[in-house]
């Protein structure tokens, strides 16, 4: 998905409502396999599987 290229990417939101925050985002192939990280003060609210085609 990615080939040897890592993302890495900062994210606003919440500005509008007056609730600012930043989602930072990494994304790399690692062993074959898509590794995907979210970070600063993000909540999880669901896991599971992506199916890219």
């Amino acid at each position: 998905m990615f080939g040897t290229e890592k993302i890495n990417l900062c994210v606003e939101q919440g500005y509008e409502m007056k609730r600012p925050s930043l989602i930072h985002i990494r994304a790399e192939e690692i062993e074959s396999k898509n590794n995907i990280r979210l970070g600063e003060k993000v909540e999880s609210i669901a896991d599971g599987k992506w199916n890219v085609r």
